[in-house]
C-alpha cells in the first residue's frame, strides 16, 4: 500500500509537472500566435506599401520604356539620314574646284556686261548727239536737190541755225547718252498733242452737230412758211464759218 501511494504521489507529481509544462507550452504558443499575427500585420502593411510603389515603379518604367522606343525611332531616323548625307556630301576639292570655275563665269559675265553697257553708252550718245545731225544732212541734201531760189535760200538760213543747235550739243559731249530721257519726252509732247487733237476733234463734232440742228430747223421753217429767226440764221451762218475755218 506504501508503495501505491508513493507511486500515486509520484503520478500526482509527474501529472502536475505535466500541466503545468502544458500550460507553459499554451502561454508559448500564445505568446508566439501574438508575435506572429503582429508580424504578419507589419508584413501586410509593408506588402501594401511595397505594392504601391512597385506598381509606380511599373508605371514609370513603362513610359522610360516608351520613350525608350520613340528615342530608338529618332536615333535610326537619324542614322538613315545620316547615311543620306554621307551619300549626298560634295567632296571639299570637287566643291572648290567647282566653285573656281563659277567664279571665273561670274568673271566673265562681269566683264561681258561691262563691254555691253559701254556699246550701250556709245549707241545711246551716237544716236542723241551724232544721229540727228546726218539725219538732217540728208534731208538738207535732198531738199537742195529739189529746191531752189528763195526756197533754197531760206533752207540754207534754217539749216545754218539748226546746224548751231546739233553742234552745241556735240561740245558739251560727255561720252553718255540719255535716250530714254529722250523717250519720255517725245512721249510727253505725243500725249499732249493726242489730247488736243482730241479736243479740236470734240469741237469739230460739236460745231457740226450744231449745223445740222440748224439746217434741220430751217429745212422745217422752209416747209411750214414760217421763216427763220434772225438770230437762229446768225448762228447758223457763224457755225458754218467756223466749221469752215477749222
Amino acid at each position: 500500500m506504501k508503495e501505491l501511494s508513493e507511486l500515486k504521489v509520484t503520478y500526482a507529481q509527474q501529472c502536475d509537472l505535466f500541466v503545468s509544462e502544458v500550460n507553459n507550452c499554451n502561454k508559448l504558443i500564445i505568446d508566439h500566435a501574438e508575435r506572429l499575427t503582429d508580424y504578419c500585420q507589419r508584413l501586410e502593411k509593408t506588402t501594401v506599401t511595397h505594392k504601391g510603389r512597385l506598381d509606380l515603379n511599373d508605371s514609370q518604367i513603362q513610359e522610360l520604356y516608351s520613350r525608350m522606343k520613340a528615342a530608338e525611332e529618332a536615333i535610326l531616323a537619324l542614322e538613315k539620314e545620316t547615311l543620306r548625307l554621307e551619300a549626298d556630301k560634295t567632296d571639299k576639292t570637287l566643291f572648290y574646284k567647282t566653285k573656281k570655275k563659277l567664279d571665273l563665269k561670274d568673271l566673265e559675265q562681269d566683264i561681258k556686261l561691262f563691254k555691253n553697257t559701254n556699246h550701250c553708252i556709245t549707241l545711246d550718245n551716237y544716236l542723241e548727239k551724232y544721229l540727228p545731225i546726218r539725219t538732217q544732212s540728208l534731208i538738207n541734201e535732198t531738199l537742195r536737190s529739189i529746191l531752189g531760189g528763195k526756197e533754197r535760200r531760206r533752207l540754207e538760213l534754217y539749216d545754218n541755225e539748226k546746224n548751231a543747235i546739233l553742234y552745241q550739243q556735240l561740245l558739251s559731249d560727255d561720252g553718255g547718252g540719255n535716250i530714254a530721257g529722250l523717250m519720255r519726252e517725245l512721249h510727253e509732247k505725243a500725249s499732249i498733242e493726242i489730247e488736243e487733237e482730241d479736243k479740236r476733234r470734240k469741237r469739230r463734232l460739236a460745231i457740226t452737230e450744231a449745223s445740222n440742228s440748224q439746217d434741220q430747223l430751217a429745212n422745217e421753217g422752209s416747209g411750214s412758211h414760217v421763216s427763220m429767226p434772225q438770230n437762229l440764221t446768225g448762228a447758223h451762218n457763224s457755225a458754218t464759218g467756223i466749221q469752215e475755218g477749222m
